[in-house]
């Protein structure tokens, strides 16, 4: 299996989330960010891919809205370890580390964070500015609903015990859709 597409539960121990029960003690290394830099780079690689394959230019803004969520939304959940690196940059990633070190990586998450932006404005011009909203909302909802989706060992027990206990379990890709269009209606200009 491919290191970029490990589930975040069974993620080796010299992998940034084979810690991420550790606390908020848990230390992340130049190693961590530069591996949490590759694995980001190369989704957005293959998201412009599958951005380019999956929108059609000549729709209105509001269908190439949803398909753009909707391309998102299944690119992201099928990458759990880049969504659950998401969620550990502030708590993790960007901790315990020198001044230069975190400026680097924060300087390079910039980086890719325009590279997104590029790609969302390059099927979606009417967003403008608010691309960039977009794109850092997009990781942050990633990150977040990436720990939601994906219940460690104890909590599937109690659910199979008490179904009921299931009725909010999150499946990453159908709330990551809604969250996405939703964010994406609220962003677009209104005409």
């Amino acid at each position: 299996m491919s290191p970029y597409l490990w589930p975040a539960a069974s993620a080796p121990e010299n992998h940034p989330l084979g810690r991420r029960n550790q606390g908020p003690g848990a230390s992340a290394g130049r190693g961590d960010q530069r591996a949490a830099l590759a694995i980001h780079r190369e989704a957005l690689g293959l998201l412009a891919g599958e951005l380019a394959a999956g929108i059609d230019e000549k729709l209105p803004m509001a269908e190439r809205a949803a398909a753009v969520a909707e391309i998102l939304s299944r690119s992201l959940s099928g990458r759990v370890v880049l969504c659950d690196l998401f969620g550990a940059q502030g708590s993790v990633l960007e901790h315990n580390v020198s001044v230069e070190v975190v400026a680097r990586y924060k300087r390079a998450s910039l980086e890719r964070l325009t590279t997104m932006t590029a790609l969302i404005q390059r099927h979606l011009p009417e967003l403008g500015k608010n691309a960039t909203l977009f794109s850092l909302q997009t990781m942050v909802m990633a990150g977040a609903l990436s720990a939601y989706s994906t219940p460690p060992p104890s909590l599937q027990a109690a659910y199979q015990a008490e179904p009921e206990l299931a009725r909010f379990h999150l499946e990453l890709e159908e709330y990551l859709k809604l969250a996405l269009t939703a964010t994406l209606l609220g962003v677009l200009p209104r005409r």
